[in-house]
């Protein structure tokens, strides 16, 4: 996979690989978030794509049926007697049958759906006879015919440009695309662009891209080549851990699983708001006959066993202690070896809660081959020891379980832990480094895949000056 950015924070353009453990290292201030956010963002945002058109559905729904519903109005007026509308009770229907429209399958389903919204229309005005007269049946008629080809080929590009932009703001507030820099005079703003990118497995090649195209921190167009069905997950803050504690109530591991896929994102709400989605209808789960799919299934699922039964021994005996899982229905907490008593999850170091959280990641089974894990400099509240075993962690799992994980980091301590561990579990060759670096106010990034010694030179001089003026 690639990311691909054109115009967007600091960025003119950028090229980053995603294919192993990808490395952004460099300084303050030199977009190394904005590589994870707009990578975060593009594969949250296609992986939703089709949520934010069943989102918009019922909206179109409720439009189509208020323009047939001005006239099945004058229809019940006349059969009623009545002079004015009831026009609150009537907006109050079409919302309820808005969400059924959308959630219907099927031809039969939605014109099932348009008879009892009619039948229940003329209730309101006191026509109790179903479907009276030949006018009725007329309007049931002429409304299928447009609301059943709207509902059945819905494909709202508007829908999803609308979803996209949202997602956007909330990791890029506004501020999307690059902005004017002082003494510059713009004519006219240059298109934004982010796009994914997947290699041809054949050719080796990058042969299919999905896109997103801005202009004026807004969504203009959409491109989509493929479906994304991976999960990112982003961690910038191991405080979001003390949400975590909830997780003990919760009456599935799956259900455990889909809420730290929506807290784990960019940004400070950061796990203050729980997403719930609306059922629309029935869910179709689509269960495999093949026997040999499930049993490899079943392979893949016990693989992730061993490999979270083995960082997990590795975590409970650096933390010399662990988070306590067993019992239900009770506010997860944590069990320290050298104590009586468990400890409140808010009440921990951050350091323990950066370890802590990739437990409760593992735990909950978060984490799939498919996974995208972004890590915002996780080494920022880790002492070197555990900055070591830290980077081992991610070197496992990525091995282990194929991930994609990409780490930014200014630490060249950090990122020498990283290269060493690479080397220990033999994936040297899925590692992809880059540089980035701040000139005249701008943001560039440089592959030293090649060349890693210049990341150090660079990131290592402040330290070698620090060393120098304290005399040593």
């Amino acid at each position: 996979m690639r990311l691909h950015i054109e115009n967007i924070a600091k960025f003119e353009m950028a090229d980053i690989d995603i294919d192993g453990i990808t490395v952004i290292a460099g300084s303050n201030n030199t977009g190394k978030s904005t590589i994870g956010k707009a990578l975060f963002t593009m594969v949250d945002s296609f992986y939703n794509i089709d949520k934010f058109v069943r989102d918009w559905k019922p909206q179109d729904a409720k439009k189509l049926l208020n323009k047939q519903g001005s006239n099945l109005d004058l229809i019940c007026k006349k059969l009623s007697g009545l002079k004015r509308r009831k026009v609150a009770y009537v907006e109050q229907l079409q919302g309820k049958y808005a969400f059924l429209l959308a959630g219907a399958q099927g031809e039969d389903e939605i014109y099932e759906c348009v008879r009892q919204y009619c039948k229940e229309h003329l209730e309101l005005y006191g026509v109790m006879d179903e479907f009276p007269n030949d006018e009725v049946q007329y309007w049931i008629k002429e409304a299928c015919n447009e609301i059943i080809p709207s509902m059945m080929d819905y494909d709202s590009e508007y829908a999803k440009i609308y979803g996209m932009q949202k997602s956007f703001e909330n990791i890029f507030g506004s501020q999307i695309c690059k902005g004017e820099k002082q003494g510059e005079q713009t004519l006219s703003p240059e298109k934004a662009i982010v796009a994914v990118e997947v290699k041809n497995k054949e050719a080796r090649d990058f042969a299919k891209r999905n896109s997103v195209v801005l202009e004026n921190n807004t969504v203009k167009g959409i491109h989509q080549e493929f479906t994304v069905d991976a999960r990112a997950l982003y961690i910038e803050n191991p405080r979001i851990l003390d949400q975590f504690a909830s997780l003990g109530y919760e009456s599935s591991e799956a259900e455990a699983k889909k809420i730290i896929a929506d807290w784990l994102r960019p940004g400070e709400m950061n796990g203050r708001i729980r997403r719930r989605t609306f059922n629309w209808g029935i869910i179709q789960r689509q269960k495999s006959e093949d026997a040999m799919e499930d049993t490899e299934i079943n392979a893949e699922m016990q693989r992730m066993d061993e490999v979270i039964s083995e960082i997990n021994s590795e975590l409970i005996n650096l933390m010399d202690g662990t988070i306590e899982f067993a019992d239900t229905n009770r506010v997860l907490d944590f069990n320290d070896n050298n104590y009586k008593g468990n400890f409140r999850l808010m009440n921990l170091s951050t350091g323990l809660k950066a370890v802590s959280l990739l437990q409760c990641i593992l735990h909950y089974r978060a984490l799939t081959p498919d996974t995208i894990l972004i890590l915002d400099e996780p080494e920022i509240n880790l002492h070197p020891e555990w900055q070591v075993k830290y980077a081992e962690y991610i070197a496992i799992l990525q091995s282990r379980l194929n991930l994609n994980i990409v780490v930014t980091t200014h630490s060249p301590f950090f990122l020498k832990a990283l290269e060493n561990a690479s080397v220990k579990n033999r994936i040297e060759d899925k590692c992809h480094y880059y540089y980035a670096y701040d000139k005249n106010g701008d943001a560039y990034l440089d592959c030293v895949d090649n060349n890693i010694q210049e990341i150090y030179s660079k990131m290592m001089m402040p330290l070698f000056t620090m060393i120098e003026d304290m005399g040593l």
